[in-house]
């Protein structure tokens, strides 16, 4: 089985608030592991995803995918930038 599909598997699934905002912590204990969430979009909207490193050496990346795991949209930051996508959700 492919590992992104079996990571995904055990995605921490979330609910967005009433003010369509959330703000999840993480942390990260060696490059290379990654944290999996799982979220219903909201139509016609925006959803923006943000990762940081704060007080880490690791440089922060994200990828958001759809429910076949196909890629939507992925960014990398640096060491002192997010990585930073907006995707604009449609009906």
């Amino acid at each position: 089985m492919d590992a992104r599909l079996q990571e995904a598997r055990f995605a921490r699934k979330l609910e967005l608030g009433p003010s369509f905002g959330l703000s999840v912590p993480g942390t990260i204990q060696r490059a290379g592991q990654r944290d999996w969430f799982q979220l219903q979009a909201v139509r016609d909207a925006n959803l923006k995803v943000c990762v940081g490193n704060i007080g880490s050496p690791l440089v922060p990346s994200v990828t958001v995918y759809d429910t076949d795991l196909k890629t939507i949209l992925s960014a990398e930051g640096t060491l002192t930038t997010n990585a930073e996508v907006i995707i604009q959700v449609r009906a």
